[in-house]
């Protein structure tokens, strides 16, 4: 009986790695040129790990973030809110 669990694969070729980025092949190519992703190179071939991907997903996240909320770099999980009653004092009414 064989292993129905398949071992996820390092390394991608580019029309793999352009589709797992929802990209063309040109526009892969590209990003290789501008140094915005890094690519192994196997003789002639050209491969690119998945993590090197997921990284560069998440660079491109960071930014984003920053572009949209100045200042606020990586967003961090929020405090819980407390109720309104919990953080105004009560003030005695004049009458």
């Amino acid at each position: 009986m064989t292993d129905t669990l398949a071992t996820p694969r390092l390394l991608l070729r580019v029309t793999e790695a352009a589709e797992t980025l929802a990209i063309s092949r040109t526009a892969l190519y590209n990003l290789l040129r501008r140094d915005e992703v890094q690519a192994i190179h196997i003789g002639r071939s050209i491969r690119f790990s998945a993590t090197t991907l997921e990284a560069y997903v998440a660079r491109r996240m960071a930014d984003a973030t920053e572009r949209t909320c100045p200042g606020m770099g990586a967003v961090q999980p929020a405090e819980p809110i407390q109720p309104e009653s919990a953080t105004k004092k009560q003030v005695p009414h004049a009458r």
